[in-house]
């Protein structure tokens, strides 16, 4: 059995993990949601270190989305050994000495337009756009949404970030133009790193929980 720890993204929380809990441990494996709290990104990481020891001792497979996977890459420089391998859905690409808003557009950010810290940020409700068709999935999701700092955003990368040697970073094709794992799609074809993409949208663990654990237990 596989142990999954799975660190959800921006707006979100362990909640966002149940349906690729359910689907994985059907298929005879733990997943284990971390719940990312605070208003650093430091805190963040701690809360998934802190997951993954709590796993015991044996290797496990780091599981990032979006925002998620930022704090993932900073975390697996930390756990060493811990991770046997890193997986990002639909997440930027951070390396060190860089923050999460540095890597969130095409461009570098107007430092003058950036809230402050404690700003906290709205989540923007999903629905058919996102591939959300049934509304009471979409309410489920809507219903559990939350506001996040802006301070995560704002912290920079330390010495050790990056992806560890064996990581598989996925995207989702069906992931609207602007999101920030979309700039980090094209720098993959730019920089010939190795990536896959899947037919989905961004909340495909929730969307398409079937889909992403084949990408997870297909890359074990």
């Amino acid at each position: 059995m596989t142990q999954f720890i799975a660190v959800h993204g921006a707006f979100r929380g362990r909640w966002y993990w149940d349906p690729l809990r359910i689907e994985l441990e059907r298929r005879g494996h733990g997943l284990r949601p971390v719940d990312l709290v605070g208003d650093s990104l430091d805190e963040w990481v701690a809360s998934t270190i802190s997951a993954v020891e709590m796993a015991g001792s044996e290797p496990v497979v780091l599981v990032g989305h979006s925002m998620g996977g930022v704090v993932s890459q900073v975390a697996v420089g930390q756990l060493g050994g811990r991770v046997q391998r890193l997986v990002l859905l639909d997440s930027p690409l951070v390396e060190p000495g860089q923050r999460p808003v540095d890597i969130s557009g095409p461009t570098q950010p107007d430092e003058s337009m950036l809230p402050p810290r404690e700003f906290m940020v709205q989540p923007t409700p999903v629905g058919p756009e996102q591939g959300f068709d049934d509304p009471s999935l979409a309410n489920w999701v809507n219903e559990r949404l939350r506001p996040v700092p802006m301070g995560p955003q704002l912290d920079v990368a330390p010495v050790g970030t990056g992806r560890a040697a064996a990581t598989t970073v996925a995207f989702f094709s069906r992931t609207p133009d602007g999101f920030p794992s979309t700039f980090a799609g094209h720098r993959c074809e730019a920089d010939g790193i190795d990536h896959v993409v899947l037919d989905g949208f961004h909340d495909a663990p929730i969307l398409d929980p079937g889909v992403v654990a084949d990408l997870l237990l297909a890359r074990l």
